[in-house]
């Protein structure tokens, strides 16, 4: 980044969101590991899941959703999801809100 120009100050930054310093705290941060976890669900999940134990989908979903924040909890909930893999992510969601 310095060598195309950005400032000690930018690049700071970029690498306090890549490195997740201050997740759950740090807006940016948290929006972009929302954005992680989002793209796993959108994209892999489906093949994902059929592939293994569902107390081990559980506990993955579990990992992934406690980084988010409700707003991604809330993006996860409107995901084109098939039934049962949406049983899974509303049985993680629920043991989240179960151990709060």
């Amino acid at each position: 980044m310095k060598e195309v120009g950005y400032d000690d100050e930018q690049i700071a930054r970029v690498r306090q969101i890549l490195l997740k310093q201050k997740l759950k705290i740090d807006a940016d941060v948290q929006t972009i590991e929302n954005a992680l976890c989002l793209v796993f669900l959108e994209f892999q999940y489906e093949d994902f899941y059929p592939k293994h134990s569902p107390e081990k989908v559980i506990n993955i979903l579990r990992k992934s959703l406690l980084k988010m924040d409700s707003h991604g909890h809330q993006f996860t909930l409107s995901l084109n999801c098939s039934e049962k893999g949406l049983v899974y992510i509303n049985e993680a969601l629920n043991s989240l809100k179960q151990n709060k």
